[in-house]
């Protein structure tokens, strides 16, 4: 079992200003590659990003 999580709490944002601007493009990509190495764990919570890291699109 690989020991390695993705944690949602500083996603790549479109405006630095806005903590709910997630880049999801790029968001994808990186989890994309995460899954592709065989990780399967990710942290994420409510608060992070002001709830829009839980959201699925």
């Amino acid at each position: 079992m690989k020991k390695l999580g993705f944690g949602a709490m500083c996603l790549p944002l479109k405006n630095e200003d806005d903590e709910k601007s997630i880049d999801i493009k790029t968001t994808r990509k990186m989890i994309d590659l995460f899954m592709k190495k065989g990780f399967n764990y990710f942290d994420t919570a409510y608060p992070y990003h002001l709830g829009e890291s839980e959201k699925s699109t």
